[in-house]
């Protein structure tokens, strides 16, 4: 686990984004007030306009998740946290990735039913599932992807290289070092968390949703950077922050241009399935 520093560091920006979609929701209103011809939300292809003021307040609440999440990793960091036990009294460190791994299904699965039964809305429809068949998205993927990528490594290896001089223990993410660690049938079921699992929800969540909520409610341009933060805080490591905050950028443009969540999710399943091999391959992070 990351140390208490770096974890406050991400819980104090996850702080802002709240404060940064509260204050910039009740400024787009404002504007739309002064200049409603404008069209703020009607550029590009993510369908926005069946979501309400009531989806608005559950993105505030997942953000808040996001904060909470770091806030407790924090404590549990601290001296006398659970973080701070020994080997054998803390939890396997495995037993914790499938913690996490079935809270996203769980967060993903109430998701989908507060759209489909609470809502009246079809997922499929509203994530422009239809609109690209799943060879034609994978095709957009491929071609994307290497697109998204020449601005994802520099932005690495630039942030890492600014972080060195005061941030010199930077240590890789958890999920990275048990892949590394374990067996072979861990990395099959890491492999398969990561490949199919994460794409699926957190492309549903973070573009999908949160994304496609905000946009509504402000633009694409700032819907964009608080979904693409959002994402990059949920993954609780400091080193990966701004290149995932790129990578997600990368994969709302991707929506935005083909209006079909089919193509980040691909893209997402590539990225990480790249990253798995490269590990494999490098023997360390």
């Amino acid at each position: 686990m990351s140390d208490p520093t770096t974890l406050s560091v991400l819980a104090d920006v996850a702080a802002w984004m709240i404060v940064a979609i509260l204050l910039g929701a009740g400024a787009y209103q404002a504007m739309r007030a002064l200049r409603p011809g404008l069209g703020w939300n009607e550029r590009g292809q993510v369908m926005v306009m069946a979501y309400r003021a009531t989806d608005a307040c559950l993105v505030l609440m997942l953000a808040l998740l996001v904060w909470s999440a770091l806030d407790a990793q924090v404590k549990e960091a601290l001296p006398g946290g659970e973080a701070a036990l020994s080997p054998d009294e803390a939890p396997p460190a495995s037993v914790s990735v499938l913690a996490t791994v079935l809270f996203l299904l769980l967060v993903c699965v109430g998701l989908l039913f507060y759209l489909r039964q609470v809502r009246g809305l079809d997922p499929a429809e509203l994530f422009g599932l239809r609109r690209l068949s799943w060879l034609r998205a994978l095709g957009v993927a491929l071609l994307a992807l290497p697109l998204t990528l020449v601005w994802v490594i520099p932005s690495n290896l630039l942030f890492v290289e600014w972080l060195k001089p005061f941030w010199p223990d930077l240590q890789p993410q958890d999920s990275v070092k048990l892949f590394l660690e374990n067996g072979l049938l861990d990395k099959v079921a890491m492999a398969g968390a990561a490949v199919v699992v994460a794409p699926l929800v957190e492309e549903t969540v973070f573009r999908g949703f949160v994304y496609a909520v905000l946009k509504k409610h402000t633009d694409g341009f700032f819907a964009g950077l608080v979904s693409a933060a959002l994402f990059a805080l949920a993954h609780a490591h400091l080193p990966s922050a701004v290149p995932l905050f790129v990578l997600a950028l990368g994969f709302t443009v991707a929506y935005e241009r083909t209006g079909s969540l089919l193509v980040p999710i691909f893209m997402h399943a590539l990225f990480n399935g790249l990253t798995l091999v490269a590990l494999l391959i490098l023997g360390e992070p």
